[in-house]
């Protein structure tokens, strides 16, 4: 609950305002997220005097994600910013965590929710060494195994209804090894098409957990990099970079992305 109070004004489905009394409450939440409702993605969007939050786009929201593959000694702040900047729009990067349970860089970006979430890529180094890098993400919430995208399970699926869609079973292209949290051996997966919902034991917990095996990668092949980036070590890896706006601070509107 906000520290000194909020109105909550309702501006149609599934879309409401909040306005708040003081700052400090509107910071914790617009820094503090990803949030969750259910385990579905809330998502909140800064507003100014003159937006109207009706229409206002709320297709991008802050995620953390942890890139996996590099040793402790080949993390720095630039390697977390290029390869983040070719998946969402960087905010920010955090040193490595000597008591993290696995070592990762953890890049905070904005995301394009309407897209499917990224697995890794694959980046070549100016020796022309190719190496796969993964990635995970802090408080993920709900998201298809079949298409990646955030908001609704495989069961959901449109994917599922096309007439040359196969049944992947077990073997689903996505899986919870994209939540960035430990979970106990053994699978949740409890079905060929797969709910996305982690133990309840393990919501709200942010440890990074594993990632997927080469056989997940089959029908979305990584986006593999052609040339070097000079400088960097790194080649571009041609991945989606997202653009949101800049608005100004007054208000704050929210959007559960509840997808049944």
């Amino acid at each position: 609950m906000p520290g000194k109070g909020m109105a909550f004004t309702r501006m149609g489905p599934d879309r409401f305002l909040l306005t708040f009394q003081h700052r400090m409450d509107k910071r914790h939440i617009l820094e503090g997220g990803p949030w969750n409702f259910e385990n579905y993605l809330i998502i909140f969007g800064d507003i100014g005097p003159n937006d109207d939050p009706a229409i206002m786009d709320l297709n991008f929201y802050d995620f953390t994600v942890w890139i996996h593959g590099f040793s402790p000694a080949q993390f720095t702040l630039t390697l977390g910013r290029l390869i983040g900047g070719k998946v969402g729009i960087v905010k920010d990067v955090f040193p490595l965590n000597g008591m993290s349970p696995s070592p990762a860089l953890k890049v905070r970006l904005s995301l394009d929710v309407r897209k499917p979430l990224l697995r890794g890529t694959k980046i070549r180094s100016v020796e022309g060494k190719e190496m796969t890098v993964t990635f995970s993400y802090e408080r993920l919430g709900i998201f298809c195994y079949l298409c990646g995208i955030i908001g609704h399970m495989a069961k959901h699926c449109d994917l599922q209804y096309a007439e040359d869609f196969h049944d992947p079973g077990m073997n689903t292209p996505y899986g919870p090894w994209l939540w960035a949290v430990s979970r106990p051996r053994g699978s949740f997966l409890s079905s060929s098409i797969c709910s996305a919902r982690p133990p309840s034991s393990l919501r709200g917990r942010h440890i990074f957990g594993g990632f997927s095996s080469p056989s997940v990668y089959v029908s979305r092949p990584l986006n593999e990099a052609v040339s070097p980036v000079p400088g960097t070590g790194l080649a571009d890896c041609g991945l989606f970079v997202s653009q949101s706006p800049v608005l100004p601070s007054v208000v704050l509107l929210l959007w559960p992305v509840i997808l049944l």
